[in-house]
């Protein structure tokens, strides 16, 4: 749940700042907090992450990008 409302809300919460940009608002949102998600993940994990672990982590940055984007529509 938290996956997908997270980066919605940031989404939709972006897009209310410019309404002629808010797809594009909230797409940076998303990747921005997708990027603070993977790096505070990669460090609570450490070396001893497996490499699925690891590619849920990068496929997250533009998934929550998407999901911004469209949150905020």
């Amino acid at each position: 749940m938290i996956f997908f409302s997270v980066p919605a809300l940031a989404g939709a919460i972006a897009g209310f700042a410019s309404a002629g940009r808010s797809m594009e608002n909230g797409a940076v949102v998303g990747v921005i907090i997708g990027l603070v998600y993977a790096i505070l993940n990669g460090l609570r994990l450490g070396t001893t992450a497996a490499g699925e672990q690891v590619l849920f982590l990068i496929i997250t940055v533009p998934i929550w990008g998407f999901l911004g984007g469209y949150g905020s529509v």
